[in-house]
């Protein structure tokens, strides 16, 4: 069976489970055990296995066992991550420290089961001037073990297994300060004093923003269609939701691409060019992208000069790796012999090799069909 064909059977079942549907029979026909167990990989490459076994179950489809064991290891995320994030609001309302937990918690509330859109992690929005007593509370509370500081976040890992993440900002580009400004100064309470929860407009264009930021990194998986899918038809959501401030963090174009792709899949709207080439570029990124996409869209996104921009990196990113660059921008130069003397390690080099040998794998018709793509859907628009 051809991959498309694969594909649209994949969403067929994806819309079974969602929308409460008959998969169709000349869908069902083709469900073999054969089938069902090669299909599993694509299911696991967007995290999406519990799904199309909820969706295989209720239309009395025997299930492989490997979709049963996926399906009853996110029943179980779905709950210990359910109970830690109570766990979370109740002490930081405690502690008196403003909160918002981000994404998953507020979406999985539309689905008929939550297990359905379990996330790997708890993201949590916290000021930056609380970062350090949140992150105390979380390591004494939880048994956590903070990891490696990254962009916009703090990681830990609870003595019970969970993620959790906490966010001081969305990052440092494509409007992301304005997002963060805006969010602090349009709060709607939900859980005790200081629990927060973003006003609609707001609430979907992060979850566009953060869809974008994993088209730039080479995927963004079926399940934030799902989402958007879920928003729309129980929230009555879109691209007009939020409208200024997605105009005004360039995102407008993408948010409408994004809309009119989940109404393809699961509306059975009418497709075009540009819409089957994003389906292509999200099927072949999965949930978390690929690195051979990423450099596909780092070589769009730099006009073509692929290795001068990974040689010369932007002031921003430089910032976030040199914390001293903040307070003395004219250390730049500096700094950027530093990284290029720390790339001769040998470990360094080896991932140099690996992104080079991923870039080289692509040919340049891919590439440029990327970058029309990225181009077509908004993602290389001024701002965007």
């Amino acid at each position: 069976m051809q991959k498309k064909e694969a594909h649209k059977i994949f969403i067929a079942i994806i819309k079974s489970a969602i929308k409460n549907e008959k998969i169709a029979p000349s869908v069902k026909e083709k469900l073999t055990d054969e089938f069902l167990r090669a299909l599993f990989k694509l299911a696991e490459f967007h995290d999406l296995a519990h799904v199309v076994c909820y969706g295989l179950k209720r239309n009395g489809i025997s299930v492989p066992e490997e979709y049963l064991k996926r399906e009853n290891f996110a029943k179980y995320r779905y709950g210990i991550n359910d109970y830690e994030s109570g766990r979370i609001k109740e002490i930081f309302n405690e502690e008196q420290i403003p909160h918002i937990i981000l994404k998953g918690e507020r979406i999985r509330t539309l689905y008929s089961e939550p297990y359905l859109r379990q996330s790997c992690d708890i993201d949590v929005l916290v000021k930056r001037e609380d970062l350090k007593r949140a992150g105390e509370i979380i390591e004494k509370q939880f048994g956590a073990e903070a990891g490696e500081e990254q962009q916009h976040d703090f990681a830990y890992l609870t003595d019970s297994g969970v993620s959790i993440e906490l966010h001081f900002c969305f990052g440092d580009k494509y409007g992301s300060d304005r997002l963060l400004e805006l969010t602090w100064n349009n709060l709607e309470v939900v859980d005790g004093k200081y629990g927060f929860k973003m006003a609609d407009g707001l609430f979907n264009a992060y979850l566009i923003f953060h869809a974008a930021n994993h088209f730039r990194n080479g995927g963004c998986g079926v399940k934030t269609f799902i989402d958007f899918y879920m928003l729309s038809s129980k929230c009555n959501f879109s691209a007009e939701i939020g409208k200024d401030i997605l105009q005004e963090i360039g995102l407008y174009e993408f948010a409408k691409n994004i809309y009119s792709l989940s109404n393809v899949w699961f509306n059975d709207a009418e497709s075009n060019e540009t819409l089957e080439a994003m389906e292509e570029f999200i099927f072949a990124g999965g949930t978390y992208g690929t690195l051979a996409q990423k450099a596909q869209v780092d070589n769009a996104k730099s006009g073509g000069n692929y290795y001068k921009s990974r040689i010369f990196l932007p002031r921003s990113e430089m910032k976030l790796r040199y914390k001293k660059l903040e307070k003395y921008p004219f250390l730049l130069p500096y700094y950027t012999l530093k990284r290029w003397f720390s790339l001769l390690s040998k470990k360094k080099r080896k991932a140099i090799k690996a992104e080079m040998d991923y870039k080289n794998s692509v040919s340049s018709e891919r590439m440029q069909k990327t970058e029309q793509m990225l181009k077509n859907i908004g993602l290389l628009l001024e701002n965007s």
